[in-house]
C-alpha cells in the first residue's frame, strides 16, 4: 500500500490481524497502529485466552444464531413432541396392569352378609336401603335414647361398617400418627381391639402430613379393607377378624385432597378401590387417576386401569346391571361402566361435571348419576351398550343450576335426590319429570336412606332426622334431634343407626323389638 494511500477493507499489516467484528479480549488498535481503519481491533494470535473466546463465540453462534433456530423449528420441535408421545405411551404401559391371559387368580366364594350386616359403603346392596319394615320411635317419655357411645379420638371422620356382632371404624392414633382400625361389639359397644395401620414413619416437615382416612370400610365376613393415604401412595390394609394384618398392599400413587374419600367394594374374588386425582396425565413422576382390582386373600394387583384425570370422589358400585355385572363409577368428563373382573371399560357417557362424589343408583336396566358439583347434571342411561353411548343410550337428561346432588336413590315412588342445602325431590325413573319436592331439611352432607318400600331417612349435618313417605309426596312421619352433629354415613343393623359424630360412634334406637321406622297406622300420628 502506498504512502499517504487509505487503508482498504481486508489490508492487513505484517504482525496484526484486523476483525471485522468486535470479540471480547480484543483491543482497540486505534492509538497503537494509526494505519488500521479507525474503530478496527486487533486479535493478538499469540494469546491462548484470545483464542478460546474465538471458539466459544463459534460454537454459540452455531447454536443460537439463526441457522439453529431454523433447524430448531423445522426438526427439533417435532422431535419432542414425538419424544413425549413415545414417554407417554411408555408410561401408560408401565403404569396400567391387565390381568395375566394365562395366569387366572384363584376364586374366592361371594361375600354373603346376614339381615343384620351392614358390609360397607351404602349398605349390602350399595343402594342405601334397608330391606325390613320398621316401628316408629316411642312418642313418650321412652323416646329414643343411646344404645351405646365409644369415643374416638382423631380427626377420622369415616362410617362404620357391621358384620354378625362386631363394628368396625376407623380412627386416627395422635400418639403413633397413623390410621387405626378399631373392632367394637354391636350391642354393648365395648372395644374389642385396635389395630394401628402404620405405613411409612411421617416425618416432622411442615409440607408432610399425617396420614388421613374418610373411606368406609368393607368386610367380606373372614377381612377388613380399609384404605389408607400416606407419603404419596394408597394402601390397602386386609385385618382379619382378631385384629391382625392379614396383608398391606401400595396401590398407586395418591396426591390431591390428601384424604382417600373413595370407599373399597367387594365383587367376587376382589376388593376394588377407585382413587381420581389431578396432575398431568401419565408423565414420568406424574401420579394420574386409577381404578384397580386387588385379590381379597393375597392382596396381589389383579389390573390397575387409568382413569381420567381430576379430583373427584365418586365410590364404584358392582351390580348386575343390563343381564351382566358392572362396575359404575362417575368422575370427571363421564360416568363409565367397567367389568369388574378384568377392568376392562364396557361403556362411558360423557357430561360437563368436572368433580363428582358418593356413587350412582341402579335398577335393572339402567344407571343414575347425579353430579357432585353445582350447576351440574342429572342423568338417566341405559346400561346396555358399548363404548360411548352419550348420544345412544341417555334416556333423559337433567340440569341442575346451582345445586349439589347428593348420591340418588331408588325407590318404589320413583329416583329422589337430595342436595346439600336440603332439597329433597323427586322424579319420574323413566321421564326424568319432577314429581314432588320438600324443602328446608337442613344442610345435609350424607345421602338419603330408603326403609323399606316407601320410607326415606335424611339425616342433617346438624344431627336433625328426618323420616319421610315417598309414596305420599314426601309427607312427613316423625322427625327426631340428636343434638350434635353427624359426620359420615350411617349405618344400619337390627334397626339401630350407627352414627359418628365428632368424637364418637354410638347406636341409637329403641328397645331390641323396636327398630327405625314403619309406616304408622290409622292411629298413629307422626310427630
Amino acid at each position: 500500500m502506498a504512502p499517504g494511500d487509505k487503508p482498504r477493507r481486508g489490508d492487513r499489516t505484517s504482525n496484526d490481524i484486523r476483525c471485522l467484528s468486535p470479540l471480547r479480549g480484543c483491543e482497540s488498535s486505534e492509538a497503537e497502529n494509526p494505519r488500521l481503519t479507525p474503530g478496527a481491533t486487533i486479535c493478538r494470535p499469540a494469546g491462548a485466552k484470545t483464542l478460546l473466546d474465538i471458539f466459544v463465540k463459534s460454537i454459540l453462534q452455531l447454536l443460537i444464531g439463526p441457522a439453529a433456530r431454523r433447524y430448531g423449528l423445522r426438526v427439533a420441535v417435532p422431535t419432542l413432541i414425538v419424544l413425549w408421545l413415545g414417554v407417554t405411551v411408555w408410561q401408560a404401559t408401565q403404569f396400567e396392569i391387565h390381568p395375566a391371559a394365562d395366569r387366572t387368580p384363584f376364586l374366592l366364594a361371594d361375600p354373603r352378609p346376614g339381615v343384620n350386616d351392614w358390609p360397607g359403603w351404602r349398605g349390602p346392596s350399595q343402594d342405601g336401603a334397608v330391606a325390613s319394615e320398621f316401628l316408629p320411635p316411642p312418642t313418650g317419655s321412652e323416646g329414643w335414647s343411646d344404645v351405646w357411645r365409644c369415643r374416638l379420638d382423631g380427626a377420622a371422620q369415616t362410617g362404620a361398617c357391621v358384620w354378625g356382632e362386631r363394628v368396625f371404624v376407623t380412627a386416627t392414633d395422635t400418639r403413633q400418627a397413623a390410621i387405626e382400625l378399631v373392632c367394637l361389639h354391636r350391642l354393648t359397644g365395648a372395644v374389642e381391639w385396635r389395630t394401628p395401620l402404620t405405613i411409612i414413619p411421617v416425618k416432622t416437615s411442615p409440607t408432610k402430613t399425617r396420614p388421613t382416612s374418610s373411606a368406609v370400610p368393607a368386610c367380606d365376613g373372614e377381612r377388613v379393607f380399609v384404605p389408607v393415604m400416606a407419603d404419596g401412595e394408597l394402601w390397602m390394609f386386609a385385618i382379619q377378624m382378631n385384629g391382625r394384618v392379614a396383608w398391606k398392599q401400595a396401590v398407586g400413587p395418591a396426591r390431591g385432597h390428601g384424604v382417600p374419600r373413595s370407599s373399597p367394594t367387594l365383587s367376587g374374588s376382589l376388593v376394588i378401590v377407585a382413587h381420581d386425582q389431578s396432575g398431568l396425565p401419565m408423565l414420568p413422576g406424574k401420579p394420574c387417576s386409577y381404578l384397580a382390582g386387588l385379590h381379597r386373600q393375597t392382596g396381589a394387583i389383579v389390573y390397575r386401569i387409568a382413569r381420567p384425570n381430576g379430583d373427584s370422589d365418586g365410590t364404584p358400585i358392582v351390580a348386575e346391571i343390563a343381564g351382566r355385572p358392572q362396575a359404575v363409577l362417575t368422575g370427571r368428563q363421564g360416568v363409565r361402566s367397567y367389568d369388574p373382573a378384568s377392568g376392562r371399560e364396557i361403556w362411558h357417557c360423557k357430561w360437563k361435571t368436572a368433580r363428582t362424589d358418593g356413587s350412582v343408583a341402579f335398577d335393572a336396566e339402567h344407571v343414575y348419576a347425579a353430579s357432585g358439583e353445582a350447576d351440574g347434571e342429572l342423568l338417566c342411561v341405559g346400561a346396555d351398550g358399548e363404548g360411548d353411548v352419550t348420544e345412544s343410550h341417555v334416556v333423559w337428561r337433567e340440569r341442575r343450576p346451582g345445586q349439589i346432588a347428593l348420591s340418588p336413590l331408588i325407590t318404589q315412588a320413583g329416583l329422589i335426590v337430595l342436595t346439600r342445602d336440603g332439597l329433597l325431590t323427586a322424579f319420574h325413573q323413566t321421564t326424568g319429570k319432577p314429581l314432588w319436592q320438600k324443602r328446608s331439611l337442613g344442610t345435609c352432607s350424607l345421602a338419603p336412606l330408603r326403609i323399606g318400600t316407601e320410607g326415606v331417612c335424611v339425616i342433617s349435618d346438624e344431627g336433625h332426622i328426618t323420616m319421610l313417605n315417598a309414596d305420599r309426596r314426601g309427607d312427613v312421619l316423625w322427625e327426631a334431634n340428636l343434638g350434635r352433629a353427624v359426620l359420615a354415613a350411617p349405618a344400619v343393623s337390627q334397626g339401630r343407626l350407627i352414627l359418628r359424630t365428632p368424637d364418637e360412634l354410638l347406636t341409637i334406637g329403641g328397645p331390641d323389638h323396636d327398630t327405625l321406622v314403619q309406616q304408622p297406622g290409622a292411629s298413629s300420628k307422626p310427630l
